[in-house]
């Protein structure tokens, strides 16, 4: 298994997110891999992550990603990344449009079969200056 091959998946999917693409982001699933970090009520199936994703590009528009830092090794991909977009569509976390420019860190690991498909995924989201951004939080301190 080439670590750099499974590096253009990820750029090839981030590709596909940024412009919109879904189902070309989605492709890249095994159809029973796990993607775990989900909100429960999305399960934790490439479906479930297809769902997730359009309620959040419903409620952000101009949602993108940015890789910030891309590592791969055997059959996984570490990537240090970004998500932004303004909040000015439905509900995001519970909270009401705000017309903010939101812009928040995030971890993914995708980890790949023999036949290139993602098998596994999991992610790890900075919600704390995600919900700080949206005037859920404060910040310590304030």
């Amino acid at each position: 298994m080439d670590p750099e091959v499974n590096k253009q998946r990820v750029f090839d999917a981030i590709e596909a997110f940024n412009a919109g693409d879904l189902d070309g982001y989605v492709a890249g699933y095994a159809q029973d891999a796990i993607v775990h970090g989900l909100p429960a009520e999305f399960g934790n199936s490439p479906e479930g992550h297809r769902g997730f994703l359009t309620a959040m590009m419903s409620a952000l528009s101009g949602l993108r990603i940015d890789t910030r830092t891309v590592v791969a090794e055997g059959d996984t991909v570490a990537v240090h990344l970004t998500y932004s977009g303004v909040h000015d569509g439905g509900l995001f976390l519970g909270v009401r449009p705000t017309g903010r420019q939101l812009r928040w860190p995030a971890m993914v690991f995708r980890r790949y079969d023999e036949a290139g498909r993602a098998v596994e995924r999991w992610m790890i989201s900075d919600t704390a200056v995600l919900r700080h951004q949206l005037g859920i939080d404060q910040p310590a301190g304030e």
